[in-house]
């Protein structure tokens, strides 16, 4: 046998002997968990915007200087980075705020993020949170029930309430 078909001959029996092996699957690969903040804008999406006594608002409305909102979104930044990240995604943003516009507009959605609390419960969390109000309307809609990491919604409640924020 020439050398060349011999070494076809150990190719093509090493191939076969490959083929009749069944591979175990490997651990699958899950996507990354959403985080709180990911959880909180599908949850607005889904279910309705937070409605929140803003503290730059109640009980008396005023300013916030530009420098002091850069320091309010550092701060809420070293805070929780992963909010940050988000708020930045949401706003669609090419990277860090390059205006104080755009610094408002991120300080504006961190604390429209805090106004909401996920709590862990089972598999995913749980919220519990007023929809649909205004300062003006005075009621609103308590929302409660649960979020998956995927970003699933259960909602098990839905009840009025009023909305009055403190003078």
């Amino acid at each position: 046998m020439r050398p060349s078909a011999l070494v076809a001959l150990l190719v093509l029996a090493a191939l076969a002997a490959g083929c009749g092996r069944v591979l175990a699957p490997g651990p699958s690969a899950s996507p990354p968990a959403a985080s709180d903040a990911e959880l909180k804008y599908r949850l607005f999406a889904q279910v309705g915007q937070p409605f929140w006594c803003d503290r730059d608002v109640y009980p008396v409305a005023r300013q916030v200087p530009d420098a002091e909102v850069r320091a309010r979104v550092d701060a809420m930044r070293a805070a929780d980075p992963s909010a940050y990240a988000a708020v930045v995604e949401h706003l669609a943003l090419p990277g860090e705020p390059a205006t104080a516009d755009e610094e408002r507009a991120v300080y504006q959605e961190l604390k429209r993020l805090q106004a909401v609390t996920l709590t862990p419960a089972g598999g995913g969390h749980a919220f519990d949170y007023v929809v649909g109000a205004s300062a003006r309307a005075h009621t609103g809609t308590r929302v409660r029930g649960t979020i998956g990491g995927g970003g699933a919604v259960v909602v098990t409640d839905r009840t009025p309430t009023p909305t009055d924020c403190p003078v």
